[in-house]
């Protein structure tokens, strides 16, 4: 009798799951064709019996006010909801709320926090903001062997962010034995990823190699890159090519004048990146980029853009 009792909870159990995810689904469908009113109305009750998917949605639509009005608190407190029942994605916005004080006080330690629990899931992106946590003791004491260990679990998933970090920490001996070639090769590995800060290190890079036809090949071929994503060391280097007229390049005073211009006057939302790595003076004698800041870091653009709520608003679909 016992066990018949268990078998019809267990099947009550099961029904009441797909009427759950067919709700879900439901609100997911209203939102995809913008009715967010209508979205709302279908998450909130599963919100508030614990659905931690619909807690992440009402969470990001208090956030961006979308469908309802703008409430940042609201919004802390539904990631907070899905956060303590493991949702990886309101772990990882609540580390990035907390650290750049989005709808919240900054707090750096209980960013650092959110981002562990978020990165021992195997998130990518918060072993990544980990890593710089530690690269730069922010909520944390800085250690950079840790911050090499964080790095090297978001590279096993080929995050661009990661890889470039990783070779600028092998640029300047932190946590790691100096090694300009692995400094390189993780650069290699996130440049063809479309990672803009990597392409402009590589330039930096050749720059400084024999120069010999093939070095500058590379050198122009990923300096070239940077500048036309507005990375403005990258400008300034290109303006200085052609001012003199070196390395493959034809002596062009008007284009050199166009580089620089641009240089001086950023407009890129790329152009914090490698910022200050490479404070270029004459063409052959370029220095090694010297270690970012987290925020240039952290900003260095991927492409194809990232799944990153920091970049866009995402709502959550029902899949795993």
């Amino acid at each position: 009798m016992r066990k018949l009792a268990y078998f019809f909870s267990f099947l009550i159990f099961l029904y009441l799951g797909n009427l759950s995810a067919d709700s879900f689904s439901k609100g997911m469908t209203a939102a995809k064709n913008g009715q967010f009113k209508k979205a709302y109305a279908i998450w909130i009750p599963l919100a508030k019996k614990g659905h931690t998917k619909a807690q992440f949605n009402i969470a990001f639509m208090y956030l961006r006010g979308m469908g309802i009005s703008e409430n940042p608190k609201k919004a802390r407190d539904w990631f907070l909801n899905a956060a303590k029942n493991g949702h990886v994605a309101a772990q990882f916005k609540l580390g990035y709320m907390y650290e750049f004080g989005e709808g919240v006080k900054k707090n750096y330690k209980i960013s650092a926090k959110w981002y562990a629990k978020a990165a021992r899931q195997g998130d990518k992106m918060s072993q990544n903001n980990l890593g710089l946590m530690y690269v730069n003791g922010m909520g944390v004491p800085k250690n950079y062997k840790k911050a090499v260990y964080w790095f090297r679990k978001a590279c096993v998933k080929k995050y661009s962010m990661s890889q470039f970090n990783l070779g600028v920490l092998y640029s300047q001996r932190l946590g790691v034995p100096l090694d300009n070639g692995l400094a390189n090769e993780w650069y290699e590995t996130a440049a063809t990823q479309g990672h803009i800060g990597a392409h402009n290190n590589l330039g930096v890079h050749y720059s400084n190699q024999k120069p010999t036809k093939k070095n500058l090949r590379k050198a122009l071929y990923h300096i070239q890159i940077a500048a036309d994503n507005g990375v403005p060391s990258a400008q300034h280097h290109l303006g200085l090519l052609y001012a003199t007229g070196k390395d493959l390049l034809p002596k062009d005073y008007k284009k050199a004048a166009e580089w620089f211009h641009r240089a001086a006057h950023p407009t890129s939302p790329h152009a914090a990146v490698s910022a200050r790595a490479t404070p270029l003076r004459p063409v052959h004698a370029v220095p090694r980029p010297s270690l970012p800041t987290m925020s240039e870091l952290r900003r260095s653009a991927d492409s194809p853009p990232v799944n990153d709520f920091t970049c866009r608003p995402v709502l959550q679909a029902n899949h795993d």
